[in-house]
């Protein structure tokens, strides 16, 4: 911030018709724009890899599943709820639903199918490979479609998750 106002203040006590005080502005100017675009593409690349997102989304679209489990096994207790909600906003035409522990988890979320007899169609089940292990009875339930950087995707015919 200091610099900032040092900056200012020297431009602002040039001389205003000095060329040196027109080269200062657009210098200042441009460094602030060029500081701007960087960080944001390094905001953008360091917490969302769309990549991954778009391969998920690939691999669902080769599917008729129009509800999709995020299973939170992860030892990071976001990374999963992150995935959910962003493949949420990326995707309006499914149902994205976080499990977690025994349940589903609700934040600002959508409380659509949490009974399991609201759907009997087709199901994706996601979840981060280096996570904790999910129960074998779930598991055999699902087949293995793909490993997609640290997440496995599975699908059923049918909705077999279900919770009281």
């Amino acid at each position: 911030m200091a610099i900032i106002l040092v900056v200012g203040y020297f431009i602002n006590n040039l001389n205003k018709s000095h060329i040196f005080r027109i080269f200062a502005l657009l210098l200042v100017c441009g460094s602030v724009f060029g500081n701007d675009l960087v960080s944001n593409y390094n905001y953008l690349r360091a917490t969302n890899d769309m990549s991954v997102y778009n391969q998920i989304l690939s691999e669902i679209d080769e599917t008729d599943a129009k509800l999709i489990y995020i299973w939170n096994n992860s030892e990071n207790e976001w990374s999963n709820k992150i995935l959910e909600r962003n493949l949420r906003v990326l995707d309006l035409s499914r149902i994205y639903k976080c499990v977690e522990g025994e349940g589903f988890y609700h934040w600002g979320d959508y409380m659509y199918y949490d009974k399991n007899e609201e759907y009997s169609g087709p199901t994706i089940l996601i979840f981060d490979k280096n996570g904790r292990e999910i129960s074998s009875e779930i598991l055999e339930k699902y087949e293995f479609i793909k490993e997609i950087d640290n997440y496995n995707i599975y699908s059923s015919n049918e909705n077999v998750i279900k919770f009281e």
